[in-house]
């Protein structure tokens, strides 16, 4: 019986299991969902009902969600224009009735999905023009296609492909801003509260992309965007408070200004000092950014000194606990320039820890690999290696 079952496993790893007429047949799984794939974008092109187009999306996004080779198949025979097209033409009636609304949240949740996990799939959601379909949406009176907007979006810029997005609009920032700077109504229950701070957190996540690749962090602030960043601090969910840290890590990066306004405020500066301490290492290291960025563009070299001081354990420390490529940049910008702290660094065994991580970046980046990296991997390695020599660099100066 255990042989049985072992090749049971073989072939339903390899097989898809159909029924038709009360009998069972084994159908290879890359034919069977590239058929599958070819039907469902044909009823998504095909003039069909709207009931039967939402049932058809809702199939769809069940199939791709978790399985990258479904998504390939889908996005191959064209499913992405299909429901574009779809979220257009819905879009194009005077007023969405609760049918229409229906199928304008398919069609967004389905674009996310696409979106989600396959360069192919945000190469091809961009091409389509769906993002200022969605922009447009951050917009909408009902907060149902507000949120599923945002969401969708997240996951574009989240992509490898982001840099390939034209700059937002104005109008597209105001909306987000808008969106950012919702404070809660206390009207709704504790669910409707906490799903409205999570969609602001989305917003400061779209923002900090949009400040990070196309540096409209200057805009964004212009329309209030930085205020509303530093509020998610008091957020008493950590998702938002973490996305709000990255909203102002992107914005006061490299811009003095910004940088001014939030170490200007004793409120800000001390809620990110307690993040500093507090909390998992990915937020640690988020307050971290946000208060290297500040020490490190103060006016007053007595209170950057104190802040540098506070922050250098903790950063030591996420060397060893959290592997992200910011964490070398972060310590070498808080080292550069001061001897005291680069002794400090040394003596703690920074260097060590430093040269491990460049080895290891080493050995699984590219010597031993017999196939050349994907792009974006390439970047994101050439950054750590970047920050990991410039920390190595920056401590043996003492």
């Amino acid at each position: 019986s255990l042989s049985v079952g072992v090749a049971a496993e073989r072939v339903s790893a390899t097989m898809t299991v159909m029924e038709s007429e009360g009998k069972v047949y084994f159908v290879p799984h890359e034919k069977y969902v590239r058929k599958r794939a070819e039907e469902a974008v044909g009823e998504l092109n095909g003039a069909c009902e709207p009931t039967k187009r939402r049932h058809t999306l809702r199939a769809v996004r069940n199939e791709i969600i978790g399985d990258k080779t479904k998504k390939f198949a889908f996005v191959s025979e064209g499913a992405v224009p299909a429901v574009s097209q779809i979220l257009r033409e819905s879009l194009a009636g005077p007023a969405l009735d609760a049918n229409t609304t229906d199928l304008v949240i398919q069609s967004v949740a389905t674009l996310g999905s696409f979106t989600c996990g396959l360069d192919m799939g945000a190469e091809a959601v961009i091409a389509s023009g769906a993002v200022d379909d969605l922009t447009r949406l951050l917009g909408s009176s009902d907060a149902r296609l507000v949120t599923a907007a945002a969401r969708a979006l997240r996951l574009l810029f989240q992509s490898s492909k982001a840099k390939t997005l034209r700059p937002l609009s104005d109008e597209a920032i105001q909306r987000l801003v808008n969106l950012l700077a919702r404070d809660r109504d206390g009207n709704g229950d504790e669910d409707d509260s906490n799903g409205d701070e999570l969609t602001r957190g989305v917003a400061a996540s779209i923002l900090a992309k949009c400040s990070e690749i196309h540096s409209q962090q200057n805009k964004i602030h212009a329309f209030g965007g930085l205020a509303a960043a530093v509020r998610l601090l008091d957020s008493k969910l950590i998702r938002v408070q973490e996305s709000g840290m990255e909203c102002v890590a992107a914005m006061t990066h490299d811009n003095k200004d910004l940088a001014l306004m939030v170490g200007g405020d004793p409120g800000a500066v001390s809620k990110l000092l307690k993040l500093s301490k507090t909390g998992k290492p990915h937020a640690k290291l988020l307050a971290c950014r946000c208060i290297t960025n500040i020490s490190t563009q103060s006016n007053s070299d007595a209170e950057a000194d104190k802040l540098r001081m506070h922050l250098l354990p903790i950063v030591i420390k996420l060397l060893e606990q959290l592997a992200d490529a910011h964490v070398p940049h972060v310590l070498a910008r808080l080292l550069a320039g001061k001897p005291e702290l680069q002794k400090i660094a040394y003596d703690s065994n920074a260097i060590a820890q430093l040269t491990t991580w460049l080895q290891r970046a080493h050995h699984s980046g590219g010597a031993n690999a017999t196939a050349p990296l994907p792009p974006q991997q390439q970047q994101e390695e050439g950054y750590l290696k970047e920050g990991l020599l410039t920390a190595i660099g920056t401590i043996s100066l003492n």
